[in-house]
């Protein structure tokens, strides 16, 4: 079996073929074979960022925020800590970015930022190394050129992370874990293909979902708000980047209903406005 993906998606595939009973070889394949770090047992104490990393983070530049953090890790009992403050400021670090340093973190930082971010239960990390340590479980890092169903099997080209060479293989079963596919360009989600091709939304340029304006009011193929038409979540991340978790999506949800409501005020009074200053 072949998994594309090696993030929490891949972690929750893995855990539902070993409750059904699966005992067949499992690889998964991802750009950089990153698997997704644990929570610690015990929950770390919060920490306050220096004025260094402070700094880092007002200055739109991810090469200086990457140097004060590594300046900051060796003196930190764990890991986790640093990256659990950093979240409260990770919106507005992500809109402080130019278009080319957002590049640049998504092709060099992205997956290990996601992989100590986006963290596995310690008991389904152990289940996951134990599964290693059998044989049982190869993580790679490498890409899908192609894959096609043959006869009796997948087939299957690839190309590993670092090398030229690519690799036939076959597999019985392909799944893909690679998450919500946010490329709104080229995606084959029907509702959202339909609302870009008629121009009602368009497409973030770095492929993280859709335009939005600051109050999550989707943006149509001339950059206009689309009256009424809002998002929340993953399709957002090339607004705010974090989009996924519960704790952004419930600040994000309060706000927008928070405008919602002045609107609906705002547009309740008016009739009103207008018949007091009729009868002046």
């Amino acid at each position: 079996m072949l998994i594309v993906g090696s993030g929490l998606t891949m972690a929750d595939t893995v855990a539902t073929l070993q409750r059904r009973g699966h005992r067949g070889p499992i690889t998964a394949l991802s750009r950089h074979g990153l698997l997704p770090q644990a929570h610690a047992d015990v929950a770390t104490d919060p920490i306050a960022l220096p004025p260094t990393v402070l700094h880092a983070l007002n200055s739109g530049n991810v090469r200086q925020l990457l140097r004060a953090l590594r300046t900051l890790l060796p003196i930190l009992p764990d890991w986790r800590s640093l990256v659990d403050a950093l979240r409260p400021y990770s919106q507005a670090y992500w809109k402080t970015l130019s278009q080319d340093q957002r590049a640049r973190f998504l092709r060099h930082l992205r997956s290990h930022w996601e992989a100590a971010r986006h963290r596995l239960a310690p008991e389904v990390h152990a289940s996951l190394l134990a599964l290693q340590a059998e044989g049982r479980l190869r993580i790679r890092a490498g890409r899908i050129l192609r894959a096609q169903r043959g006869p009796q099997a997948v087939d299957v080209l690839l190309r590993e992370r670092g090398s030229g060479r690519v690799v036939a293989e076959q597999y019985y079963v392909l799944v893909r874990a690679t998450g919500l596919d946010t490329d709104v360009e080229r995606t084959s989600h029907p509702l959202l293909a339909q609302l870009r091709d008629s121009g009602l939304v368009s497409a973030d340029p770095l492929g993280l979902g859709v335009r939005a304006s600051a109050q999550c009011e989707l943006l149509d193929r001339r950059g206009m708000p689309v009256r009424g038409l809002y998002g929340l979540g993953p399709l957002l991340r090339g607004q705010s980047w974090e989009m996924t978790a519960v704790p952004e999506l419930r600040i994000a949800a309060r706000q927008l209903a928070d405008h919602l409501l002045r609107r609906q005020r705002s547009a309740s009074s008016l009739p009103q406005a207008a018949l007091r200053a009729r009868v002046g």
